[in-house]
C-alpha cells in the first residue's frame, strides 16, 4: 500500500468498533486491534448495529486475541523487540 509516495509495509489498524472497523480492516487483509474499554465507565459504544464483515479465520478467539484494553497496550506491542 502506497499513499503519498510513502511505503506502508505493515498496516494495522485499531479502534473501539468491533464491526465497522475491527473486522473491515481484517476483511481488508490488514492488521487490526480492538480497543476495549468497556471497562471504563466513562466510555460507551456506538454502531452497535452495524454487521461485522466476514474474513478469513473470524472467530471469538480471534477477536478476544486482537482485543487490548488501552492505548499504552497497543504501543507495547508495536515496540521494537532486542
Amino acid at each position: 500500500m502506497s499513499i503519498f509516495c510513502i511505503r506502508i509495509v505493515n498496516p494495522a489498524h485499531c479502534s473501539h468498533r468491533q464491526a465497522s472497523d475491527f473486522c473491515g480492516a481484517r476483511a481488508a487483509g490488514f492488521q487490526s486491534l480492538l480497543l476495549d474499554r468497556s471497562g471504563n465507565p466513562r466510555v460507551t459504544q456506538y454502531q452497535d448495529w452495524l454487521a461485522a464483515p466476514d474474513y478469513p479465520g473470524k472467530s471469538e478467539a480471534d477477536i478476544s486475541q486482537g482485543t487490548v484494553k488501552d492505548l499504552i497496550e497497543v504501543l507495547n506491542l508495536f515496540k521494537p523487540h532486542p
